[in-house]
């Protein structure tokens, strides 16, 4: 097992090598002459957000509808017929999925985006934030021989 000087749960630095870690656990490695580009700016803190976005907007949307749809039978409408529980539940599952949905969407934060040739990774750095790792990761790239002349930060 290497010796990393900066690690987090999606990726460590080494003295010469960039590492991409799955469970802790190297899966890839990236060396800092491959690589054109580290970026540390704001962005969303998920792939494929714009795909989750019209997902919460269609269960949002769906959970609303049918809530109204609801509440106009039971309290406004002249013909009387059972309603069920399973009812009044239906649209608020579909909603509290949506909202969240919407949340995650539009939800930015720090990322580390790293280019090589013909590659983008993104790396979401909320929970290093939260630990306070942000400026010893930010420092070590900078005083890096490798990686001072590459990396950028736009926070």
């Amino acid at each position: 097992m290497l010796n990393y000087t900066f690690e987090s749960d999606q990726f460590a630095l080494s003295e010469n090598s960039f590492h991409l870690l799955r469970n802790g656990y190297n899966y890839k490695t990236i060396d800092y002459i491959d690589i054109e580009r580290i970026k540390l700016t704001k962005g969303r803190q998920i792939k494929n957000w714009f795909f989750v976005l019209i997902i919460g907007i269609g269960l949002s949307a769906f959970g609303i509808f049918t809530a109204i749809k609801v509440v106009y039978e039971f309290f406004f409408s002249d013909n009387f017929h059972l309603f069920y529980i399973e009812q009044f539940l239906l649209p608020i599952f579909p909603l509290l999925l949506g909202l969240y949905s919407l949340y995650s969407a539009i939800k930015t934060g720090p990322i580390l985006i790293l280019t090589t040739k013909g590659k983008t990774l993104s790396f979401p750095l909320a929970d290093l934030q939260k630990e306070s790792k942000i400026e010893p990761l930010t420092s070590m790239l900078n005083q890096h021989k490798y990686t001072k002349n590459i990396f950028t930060m736009e926070l």
